[in-house]
């Protein structure tokens, strides 16, 4: 039952500046040895993956992920505190994240999120980039600002909400039965998670 971590170079690849992995009292961190090759016309592509053992895997107190281009698949995790993705070009894509009580924060420039989990709080952000959100709770809240990028929610049949839907140009789409009162669209009779979806040009779906 260990962690193991596995590198794979790419067709333009070489062995020089491998991944750095330490366990910092109990911290796993993964890092370039040296970033100057990241600035390079064509740096070498490489293929990272980590392997958790099922206990560490469903018991993470936190989770970080910074890409500049790279993209990260993620399988199923249990997360206590906090799980940040943060990327310029880079995607994200999960399996079912479980973090019922942990603050989630998303942020891309021009990748594509997609998410399938549970969450107390989200946090998200983009330029021109999607953002897929699968919830598979009812989480607390929820604030996603983005110029261009469209926002896809797909909630449980139970979530109740109060959206706060703030658009120059975007549409507002979706399959479920949404009332408005006083600006704002809600669902049900109690107030359930507070939804704050901002955006420029970016459109709004919400499906079950």
């Amino acid at each position: 039952d260990t962690i193991t971590v596995a590198e794979k170079v790419g067709y333009n690849g070489y062995n020089a500046h491998p991944m750095v992995v330490t366990d910092d009292n109990g911290a796993l961190r993964i890092r370039c040895a040296d970033e100057t090759w990241m600035s390079a016309i064509d740096p070498p592509e490489k293929e990272l993956t980590v392997y958790l053992p099922h206990a560490v895997a469903e018991n993470l107190t936190e989770v970080r992920l910074l890409s500049m281009s790279a993209d990260f698949e993620v399988d199923a995790l249990t997360v206590r505190d906090a799980f940040s993705f943060s990327s310029t070009s880079g995607d994200l894509k999960t399996a079912v994240i479980t973090a019922d009580a942990a603050a989630v924060e998303l942020s891309t420039v021009s990748g594509e999120i997609e998410w399938d989990g549970s969450f107390a709080q989200l946090t998200g952000g983009s330029t021109s980039g999607e953002m897929d959100l699968a919830l598979r709770n009812s989480p607390q809240k929820l604030d996603i600002v983005t110029v261009s990028g469209d926002v896809e929610l797909k909630l449980r049949s139970s979530t109740n909400f109060w959206l706060d839907y703030n658009t120059v140009s975007g549409d507002l789409e979706g399959e479920t039965d949404l009332q408005q009162r006083d600006g704002h669209y809600y669902r049900g009779l109690t107030m359930g998670c507070e939804m704050t979806v901002t955006t420029t040009s970016g459109g709004l779906t919400i499906e079950e």
